[in-house]
């Protein structure tokens, strides 16, 4: 089980929803007991700096679940736009566990939630939300306790890399455009709704076609692997930039260049790429 410390952001407020939606990528009025969608939050260059997933069973309450070492700068950045917002951003600390477990899990624990990516329902202390793709995943949110009380078994728990899911550490703070993270791609970015931070480089890319890098999927031939920011190389020359790494497996932003070539770590472990769980048309399907 993925043992990182996962946290929340809490905004709450008559006007909770109305601050989010002109800071986050997402169209934050999706938000509800039956959907929990990912968003991004961005400077005003473009560039992520927190992933999240929005979970609300209330309007006046939307908390954004992200890394645990986030949630303290992430809450103090935001709190400063709050103005005369009716709104007040807290952070409400980690303690929380997020997990990915397949589908068959789900259901032997009467969890029924829609097909669309997104579907949520909150039961048993967690909220369970369907994945994007083809790997038959659902994300499992919650506090630490109850995840264990799931007794989820190994075999049947799936990572991040897995299942081509995005996340921003301090390490990639400011360091990819939401469509390098393939957020445009699971539904983490609407394009119709009004202004945001940084919405004019995001729409500008997606308008103008000048996705040069995206996020693909590599296997490690050994350990360790490569840590998030860490540099890939290809012929001695920077091709890629780790997201993500688990069991075997690497998320990396890549050069579309040098999509469908090995690249090495830094300490010489030779990753071949594979392909991402949901379709990138910029990459190789296969």
């Amino acid at each position: 089980m993925d043992q990182r410390d996962w946290g929340r952001v809490s905004v709450t407020g008559e006007d909770a929803m109305q601050l989010l939606q002109g800071q986050l990528t997402q169209d934050v009025t999706l938000a509800g007991p039956a959907h929990a969608p990912m968003a991004a939050w961005c400077n005003p260059q473009g560039r992520v700096l927190s992933v999240s997933r929005l979970l609300s069973n209330d309007p006046a309450q939307v908390e954004l679940l992200m890394p645990a070492a986030l949630t303290a700068e992430v809450a103090r950045r935001l709190g400063m736009y709050v103005l005369r917002s009716r709104a007040k951003v807290v952070d409400a600390g980690g303690g929380w566990r997020s997990v990915l477990v397949t589908e068959d899990q789900a259901r032997n624990r009467d969890i029924d939630i829609g097909n669309a990516p997104g579907s949520a329902l909150h039961a048993q202390q967690c909220w369970w939300i369907r994945l994007p793709g083809n790997t038959g995943a659902v994300e499992v949110n919650g506090p630490a306790e109850a995840v264990e009380a799931l007794a989820l078994p190994a075999d049947n728990l799936r990572t991040r890399p897995q299942c081509g899911l995005p996340i921003v550490l301090p390490e990639t703070q400011g360091s990819f455009i939401p469509q390098m993270l393939n957020l445009d791609l699971i539904g983490a970015v609407s394009f119709r709704k009004g202004c945001y931070s940084g919405q004019e480089i995001v729409a500008r890319t997606q308008n103008l076609g000048r996705i040069k890098r995206r996020m693909a999927l590599y296997a490690g031939d050994s350990t360790p692997l490569p840590s998030p920011g860490e540099k890939l190389l290809h012929d001695g020359q920077a091709a890629a930039e780790v997201v993500d790494a688990a069991g075997k497996l690497v998320l990396a932003v890549v050069n579309l260049s040098h999509a469908q070539l090995t690249l090495t770590s830094t300490a010489g472990v030779m990753l071949a790429p594979l392909p991402m769980p949901y379709e990138v048309p910029e990459l190789p399907a296969s």
